[in-house]
This record gives C-alpha cells, structure tokens and sequence, in this order.
C-alpha cells in the first residue's frame, strides 16, 4: 500500500472513531436527563403533594378561624344586651324615683 492509502485508512479509522464516540456521548446525554427528569419530576410531585396539604390545611385553619370569629361575636353581642338591659334598667329606676319625689 502507499503511503497516502496508509493516510486516507488511517483518517477514516479516526474518522469512524469519532463518529462512534460522537453517538456514545449523545446516547449517554440522551440516558442522563432522562434519569434526571425523574428526579426533577418526582420532586414536583413533592412539591406538588406538599403544597395541596398546605392549601388543605389552610382552608382548615380559615374555617376555624371564622367559626371562633363568631363565636366572639356572639359572646360580644350577648354582652352588649345584658348592658343595654342593665342601662334600660338603670334609666327606669332613675326616671320613676325621680318623678316619684316630684
């Protein structure tokens, strides 16, 4: 053989070798985000689990905030009424022991 079949069998050897090494590094980059798309996927499913609970929980927490809410307010509208009584009481006798010693 000459020399410059040495060098055409020898460019096309290095040639096919890069294309072959080419093809392995696209396949691995090909595997690797595919196992890292799990990863990333499953820890959106996380997130995603953990956020609905919290929101779950915070419609919970509205819930009893706004029955003890009124519950306040029903205790402060029934002492509101003793005091109104306990004035209406208070102007009557007021009002009938004046006009009495008139």
């Amino acid at each position: 053989m000459s020399s410059f079949d040495e060098k055409v069998k020898h460019t096309l050897k290095s040639y096919i070798t890069r294309q072959h090494q080419r093809k392995q590094q696209q396949e691995n980059k090909e595997q690797t985000p595919s196992a890292e798309r799990c990863e990333i996927e499953r820890k959106i499913c996380y997130v995603q689990r953990t956020i609905s609970e919290l929101e779950k929980e915070r419609r919970m927490l509205i819930q009893e905030f706004k029955q003890v809410l009124n519950e306040e307010i029903e205790i402060e509208k029934q002492r509101y009424m003793e005091r109104m009584r306990f004035v209406r009481r208070l102007r009557f006798l007021f009002t009938h022991h004046y006009y009495l010693r008139l």
